[in-house]
């Protein structure tokens, strides 16, 4: 099983390299873009791989594992409570906005009520004179 996995991985390890060293010309649909997220795709499936199989790994490297994976945890909570705070933060936002919509609305209607008056005062005086 192990001499499986570790031809898999030598194997992986060749698509890579094939893909990373040929020239890909920039195309408009994209065509480099797709070759390069492809190497990204199987360089991650070895990282799984290789992050599964840690029964061969001397304890130096299970300890940067052990440390990779809790600096990956870290990153993960830190970018969650970002996303929490930015989530807060416009919410805030939107509804100083809508405060300051309702507030804007009374007043065009304040002046509106304004206007008929005047017009009213006007119209009143027009058939005075």
């Amino acid at each position: 099983m192990m001499d499986n996995d570790h031809s898999e991985l030598e194997g992986l390890n060749e698509k890579i390299m094939e893909t990373s060293s040929e020239y890909v010309p920039s195309t408009s649909d994209g065509s480099e873009y797709l070759m390069s997220t492809r190497n990204k795709n199987i360089r991650r499936h070895i990282g799984r791989r290789l992050a599964r199989n840690v029964d061969n790994l001397s304890e130096d490297e299970k300890r940067k594992l052990a440390q990779r994976r809790e600096r990956n945890k870290q990153a993960a909570a830190k970018f969650r409570e970002k996303i929490k705070r930015t989530i807060l933060e416009l919410e805030e936002e939107k509804s100083i906005w809508e405060r300051r919509v309702s507030e804007n609305l009374a007043r065009i209607d304040r002046l509106k009520a304004s206007a008929n008056h005047l017009k009213e005062i006007c119209n009143s005086h027009k058939c005075v004179a």
